[in-house]
């Protein structure tokens, strides 16, 4: 590819993502043929653990970091959710390390 071609554009996570099925789906008297999947809160992710989980756990972490309380934390979406996550990943990585001797 040279220079002159156009880049395939990154995704974003802060706008709504239309997903066209390809096989649509029946549900009751409708057809779903298209999906619109929202920006990710941080509320939302909380599915995907129970109280104890490690994500839960970072969520409480990222809310100690910033100062700000969990009902804020819960409210961010999107690329600033994976930026603060990362943040927030990257610290506890390093001091896990940080603790490990070669």
């Amino acid at each position: 590819m040279t220079d002159d071609e156009a880049q395939p554009a990154k995704p974003t996570y802060n706008e709504p993502i239309t997903l066209t099925l390809r096989k649509p789906v029946k549900f009751g008297d409708r057809t779903v043929t298209q999906l619109t999947i929202r920006p990710v809160k941080a509320k939302y992710m909380r599915v995907l653990g129970g109280p104890n989980s490690a994500l839960e756990q970072t969520l409480q972490m990222a809310s100690k970091l910033t100062g700000e309380p969990s009902q804020v934390i819960d409210e961010i979406e999107g690329d600033d959710l994976r930026e603060l996550m990362g943040h927030v990943n990257g610290f506890l990585f390093a001091i896990q390390g940080a603790g490990e001797k070669s």
